[in-house]
């Protein structure tokens, strides 16, 4: 599996080329994080944060939205 690159996000926003295709996605729904992710979301906004985390992660992208 490729790292991410949030630079390539950053060349995206500053119409730039970036290196590779860049996938955007302000959220997704809930049983996708965590079907992505292997874990729960519960409403804690660490534990959330860490499965929005993984489960982007996971997807291939190259960020993350976190709520805060």
């Amino acid at each position: 599996m490729r790292e991410p690159n949030f630079n390539d996000m950053l060349k995206v926003l500053n119409k730039e080329k970036p290196e590779r295709p860049t996938l955007f996605e302000f959220f997704l729904h809930e049983r996708l994080y965590e079907k992505l992710s292997g874990l729960k979301l519960n409403g804690n906004l660490l534990n959330d944060s860490r499965v929005y985390i993984k489960a982007y992660k996971n997807a291939g992208y190259d960020y993350t939205t976190v709520m805060g």
